[in-house]
């Protein structure tokens, strides 16, 4: 249980030594989720991922997906 009696919390909590806390950044980040950026910022995180394919020179056409409901 974490310092105040909330189970889980441990890592949420600040360290005394520590400004990321106790398990440091990623234990945050493996708690929202691998995804969290790309669900939080769809079009930022492909504006990324075609800068990225830009940088290892590949040229990049994005069409809309066609729903198979």
């Amino acid at each position: 249980m974490g310092e105040r009696g909330l189970p889980g919390l441990e890592c949420f909590l600040p360290a005394a030594d520590s400004a990321a806390g106790a398990c440091g950044g990623e234990a945050v980040l493996g708690a929202l989720g691998g995804d969290y950026f790309t669900r939080r910022d769809p079009e930022r995180a492909t504006r990324r991922a075609i800068n990225q394919l830009n940088q290892l020179d590949f040229t990049v056409t994005l069409n809309p997906r066609e729903d198979t409901a």
